[in-house]
């Protein structure tokens, strides 16, 4: 496992002067400056705190290895690729044509259910891909149909369709992966920030695992938990090990992939596949 820190800042600041004298180089631009970082780099402690005190821009990106991927029981399945956006989208109009909203609050984005076929414009431009997430939708994947059916299916992972905006017609080339449910334990997220009732985003190192894994027989589930911010809300979408091979082996493209531990957080230990 690999964790780079990709910093943004003021080309002009403060921060980008103290780097310097660091003997740093970054990528400046005109208004704003980019440094590209692994957490293991021994000057990372002093540019973290560097950072914290000019609240400068830190986003962390994660690699893991293969046999990291591969040994994983159990993987968080996040997209790479996002493409559209549900329909109608004018004043999030598709919030009420997709979702029951009895239960929903919009400041938090909690609460939604779907209740009907998601709207495209039209049939997605799928190029090499063949999975995708629509924009402001974190927690619904859509596959090419054949995909569904030759690799997903066989899992008993079910499909739904997804319909042409306002004509109600069925789309040809692209199906929603259905949810087999919700997981049958909560995550082990003491520690971790929240925002209300729900857990700021998690980008960093492996994904938070659950005191029991028992009951888990599904291949495609959502968290019992949400996690954004704002007003966006999302259920975590997590895979098995068969589900995740399945997609490595069809070389299927359009998500990313982190493993969750699955042991308790507290004893540090990670349950590999195969252990």
């Amino acid at each position: 496992m690999k964790i780079q820190h990709r910093v943004s800042f003021n080309t002009k600041s403060d921060l980008a002067k103290d780097l310097k004298a660091m003997g740093l180089t970054f990528k400046e631009g005109p208004i704003i400056s980019t440094l590209e970082i692994d957490e293991s780099d021994r000057q990372w402690p002093q540019i973290e705190s560097l950072v914290e005190m000019y609240e400068a821009v830190d986003l962390a990106d994660t690699k893991f290895t293969k046999k990291e991927l591969d040994s994983a029981g159990w993987l968080r399945m996040g997209a790479s690729w996002h493409h559209g956006y549900p329909m109608p989208d004018d004043d999030f109009g598709y919030l009420g044509r997709t979702y029951d909203l009895s239960c929903y609050d919009p400041k938090t984005g909690i609460g939604k259910l779907q209740k009907a076929p998601f709207q495209m414009k039209a049939e997605p431009v799928w190029k090499k891909n063949h999975l995708l997430q629509l924009n402001w939708i974190y927690d619904v994947f859509f596959v090419l149909p054949e995909v569904w059916e030759s690799v997903f299916k066989p899992l008993g992972v079910e499909c739904e369709p997804v319909v042409k905006y306002d004509s109600g017609e069925i789309l040809k080339t692209v199906v929603q992966l259905k949810s087999g449910g919700v997981v049958p334990s909560p995550l082990e997220l003491t520690g971790f920030p929240k925002e209300g009732e729900k857990y700021l985003p998690i980008n960093k190192g492996y994904f938070p695992g659950a005191s029991t894994f028992k009951g888990w027989s599904r291949h495609y589930l959502q968290s019992q938990e949400y996690f954004g911010s704002g007003a966006s809300a999302s259920k975590a979408i997590i895979v098995s090990a068969e589900f995740y091979s399945a997609m490595k082996d069809n070389k299927l493209k359009g998500v990313d992939f982190v493993p969750m531990r699955t042991e308790s957080r507290h004893d540090g230990a990670y349950n590999q596949r195969n252990s």
